[in-house]
């Protein structure tokens, strides 16, 4: 708690205790993977799993209005099913806003609404549920929003459909026209 004195770690177990918590493995999730593809077109560049000094990982920092902002991309275990954030994810938070970070969170419910089959339209409310909350965290007033318009680089629509056909065992490749290609099979009748 802020005033409190806490007593100090021993120091070996202090800087095995930091190293440990700095070496943590972490690996975006699609759904953070996607929160960049939209950052991307709304000409935003994005940096994944930032390591800051005091050991956390941040999922995507950008800069917004001139701030700097950690986004961090929630799924359903940073809440409890009441839709409330978890201790460790209130903790997170409270101290990266201790460390100087403006943040966001995108939980996942909310992200999850803006699916539409048509992906332009999709990405146009990714872009604009972005613009928003980022204007939002900063306290900032961006010409992308007001309007109901927001600009989109459709280039990164590809490097998302490019992302999940490399997973594909078939994967041959982006052209350079842009073209992505994969072959196809039908699956094998059962018998």
């Amino acid at each position: 708690e802020t005033g409190c004195e806490w007593p100090p770690l021993p120091p070996q177990l202090e800087r095995r205790s930091r190293a440990a918590f700095a070496s943590a493995q972490v690996h975006p999730s699609r759904m953070q993977r996607h929160v960049c593809y939209a950052l991307g077109s709304l000409g935003l560049p994005s940096q994944e799993e930032v390591r800051i000094p005091e050991g956390y990982s941040i999922d995507v920092a950008t800069e917004w209005g001139g701030v700097r902002v950690g986004i961090e991309v929630d799924g359903p275990s940073h809440f409890r099913t009441d839709r409330r954030p978890t201790g460790s994810t209130v903790l997170k938070r409270r101290q990266l806003r201790h460390f100087g970070w403006t943040l966001l969170s995108v939980p996942y419910w909310e992200w999850e609404a803006l699916r539409d089959e048509d992906r332009f339209i999709q990405r146009q409310m990714q872009c604009a549920y972005l613009a928003e909350a980022l204007d939002e965290a900063t306290g900032t007033r961006t010409t992308a929003s007001g309007d109901g318009w927001v600009a989109i680089d459709c280039t990164s629509l590809l490097d998302e459909a490019t992302a999940e056909l490399e997973d594909l065992p078939s994967f041959q490749g982006v052209a350079p026209s842009g073209t992505a290609t994969a072959r196809l099979q039908a699956p094998e009748p059962h018998p």
